[in-house]
């Protein structure tokens, strides 16, 4: 325990130092606010700024409170206490300037409003606070001590007290105003924590479509810079009722005059649902468990269907309301057609129907459009579609086998919804075509598989044609010679114009110079050709004996119909002659090769060529290459004349006959280098025993 003596007092101070030293609440004219039904704790700092700790006692910190411009809540206007260390309270301030944290220990309330001055003195044992050294041992703050709000009274659009309501409905809460200045909207529920619908606000009502059943909700009042709050009276208790989840369902386009037909449901699932129908506002089927419900006949665009459903019939406080507009399809105007002829020629296709008139869409400006079907019937049948791509406005028909008659059905379809429940009133006027037979033409030709050889004339005969009295020819649309129909039915065109791919026609008149009904036939034609020379090489003289030289490949014509694909096939066969004789083709496989290498002695001059054979459509189209005649020249005598026997250095001179070139040999040596001349004799005078003379390759070529 501390003794208090003189030294002691002296040297301990304590003191509040500044006004800041209030930390709770804050010091101030306007920093903290009270209501007189409220309460408030008091926290400040005391510090020591003596040499000595000070230890808190029964008897250590003595602090004064003291009220002016209001009293406590008991009347009085002073407050002492005592601290000692207990109650959480620092016990014991260091020494030099430290502090320690005090906390009064009730809350503080005052009696009456208006503003309220709190001075706060601390002491040391039974000192009081003052004297020399201890000025500043006191502190005060000021604030101002609101009335409290009037109690709100909760009021809603529904009412008070335990309103009903259905689910999702918008709630508008409401209280009186008052002195407060901001409110607060809270609901509860059974097993739930409070929950705030809003923070404070300065409005005092509050629109909410999101309560559920049970809900109780509450407001409490407040000033605005302070904690001053009343709770309301008279909480509103909330019933809450589903609403049924009405659904209605039916064709949404309807054809003028239909009826149409309205199932109503419940989708939330409720037993014994109500149902009640209304076309626009009149009421056309009273309230009832039948969900079906089928309309007057639908005469105007956007005939509207309403149903109201209804939980049940005991629960007649919640209904959901869907509407259906029925949009009409229908359409306007006159619906005609026509065709330029009458009579139509078989296997000639018809004009093309034209349309004079068609029907309007109603809906066009919102997307409806039209749907054609063509019909057709030979006479005494009945009218039947003619295709399904017969769906246009213009139809051309295929050739007609029969006289047959042609009408148009024009439906409008709207929103998927095609009217179709009235024919009469989709159909066009009728038109009638004649069918006149036509002559059945027969075209022959000389083209073998409609296929000839580059070369060949073409020659045509259309005189198996039937029922025909006049023909015309042509080759690519264009008449031959002219168009000029004549009762002659044959035609022979030049090699010279036909080319590979020719379509070639013959057209057949029944009357005579072209007129009347006509049939036509035709054919493609196929030109077997070949592009290029077929040229072949080889010596031209060959010794009596001697194997000839190959025969080469200069140059090879090319096949057209191979090379655009068609199938054209190339192939080779050598043949051979002597004299005026015949050719001949050489055996296979050497004679059917591009080129050809003999095997045989040569005895006689021969004459060779290559035939080049295109197969194309199973013609065989040839190309003969030029001729190569190999002359076979008899074999030389050769004589070669000199003396026997010379002295040494002595000039010899050596002669040749029986050739027209020569070459000269020593000792098996060619003495002039391989080169042949026409000189026959030679001289030599180095000549030593034993040399050995002869001449070679001596021939007689035809020099011609």
């Amino acid at each position: 325990m501390l003794s208090f003596s003189d030294s002691f007092a002296q040297d301990v101070r304590l003191r509040f130092n500044a006004r800041g030293f209030i930390t709770t609440p804050s010091s101030g004219s306007s920093d903290e606010q009270f209501c007189t039904s409220a309460t408030s704790n008091l926290r400040f700092v005391i510090s020591n700024d003596g040499t000595v700790p000070v230890t808190l006692t029964a008897t250590s910190v003595i602090v004064t409170l003291t009220v002016s411009g209001n009293t406590f809540l008991d009347g009085s206007t002073v407050a002492t206490n005592v601290f000692d260390g207990s109650g959480g309270n620092p016990a014991t301030i260091p020494a030099t300037g430290s502090s320690g944290i005090f906390a009064w220990p009730s809350a503080l309330q005052f009696a009456n409003s208006g503003v309220t001055t709190v001075a706060v003195s601390v002491a040391v044992s039974g000192t009081t606070e003052g004297g020399a050294g201890f000025a500043d041992n006191s502190t005060s703050y000021q604030t101002t001590v609101l009335p409290n709000p009037v109690t709100p009274v909760l009021t809603s659009n529904f009412g008070t007290g335990t309103i009903n309501i259905c689910q999702g409905d918008t709630v508008v809460f409401s209280t009186t105003v008052d002195s407060a200045e901001e409110y607060e909207f809270w609901r509860t529920n059974v097993g739930q924590p409070p929950v705030l619908l809003s923070p404070k606000q300065s409005s005092n009502s509050l629109s909410t479509n999101g309560l559920n059943d049970g809900d109780v909700i509450t407001v409490v009042s407040y000033f605005t810079t302070g904690n001053c709050g009343r709770n309301g009276t008279s909480p509103i208790t909330v019933n809450v009722f589903s609403v049924p989840n009405g659904s209605i369902a039916s064709n949404t386009v309807a054809c003028y005059g239909d009826t149409v037909a309205f199932t109503a449901s419940d989708l939330n699932g409720n037993l014994n649902p109500l149902f009640e129908f209304y076309e626009g506002t009149n009421l056309v089927q009273a309230s009832s468990t039948t969900s079906v419900y089928t309309s007057n006949p639908v005469l105007a665009d956007n005939f509207s269907v309403t149903v109201r459903t209804w939980n049940s019939a005991t629960a007649t406080l919640c209904y959901d309301e869907d509407t259906i507009n029925i949009r009409l399809n229908s359409v306007t105007g006159t619906n005609q057609i026509s065709n330029t002829a009458t009579a139509v020629c078989a296997g000639v296709a018809p004009p093309t129907f034209n349309s004079d008139q068609v029907f309007t869409p109603e809906r066009f400006a919102e997307g409806a459009t039209l749907v054609h079907q063509w019909q057709s019937r030979e006479i005494g049948g009945t009218f039947g579609d003619i295709s399904i791509a017969a769906t246009n406005t213009f139809y051309t028909p295929s050739a007609l086998t029969t006289t047959t008659a042609f009408r148009r059905l024009s439906y409008a379809k709207f929103l998927g919804v095609q009217c179709t429940t009235s024919i009469a009133s989709a159909t066009s006027n009728i038109v009638t075509l004649t069918f006149v037979p036509s002559p059945s033409p027969s075209l022959t030709s000389n083209a073998t598989n409609l296929t000839l050889c580059i070369g060949d004339d073409l020659v045509l005969d259309g005189s198996s044609s039937t029922g025909a009295s006049s023909y015309q020819f042509y080759k690519n649309a264009t008449p031959v010679p002219s168009f000029n129909p004549t009762s002659t039915s044959t035609l022979t065109i030049g090699s010279a114009t036909l080319l590979d791919g020719d379509i070639i026609t013959l057209r057949t008149y029944t009357d005579a110079s072209g007129t009347g009904c006509f049939s036509e036939i035709s054919f493609t034609l196929r030109i077997n050709s070949l592009t290029g020379a077929n040229t072949i090489g080889s010596s031209v003289n060959d010794c009596f004996g001697d194997v000839p030289d190959p025969l080469t490949s200069i140059s090879t014509p090319t096949v057209d119909r191979f090379l655009d694909g068609s199938g054209a096939v190339l192939s080779y066969q050598w043949e051979t002659r002597t004299g005026t004789d015949p050719f001949g083709e050489i055996a296979s496989p050497a004679g059917r090769n591009e080129t050809y290498t003999p095997t045989a002695i040569v005895s006689t001059t021969r004459v060779f060529r290559r035939k080049i054979i295109s197969t194309f459509n199973g013609i065989e189209c040839t190309s003969f290459s030029n001729e190569i005649t190999i002359t076979v020249d008899p074999a030389p005598t050769a004589n070669l004349v000199s003396v026997n026997t010379a002295c040494v250095s002595d000039t010899v001179l050596f002669t040749a006959s029986g050739g027209d070139l020569y070459e000269f040999f020593r000792n098996g040596i060619s003495v002039s280098a391989g080169v042949t001349t026409a000189t026959n004799t030679i001289t030599f005078s180095d000549l030593i025993n034993f040399h050995k003379f002869n001449i070679k390759n001596i021939q007689i070529l035809d020099l011609q």
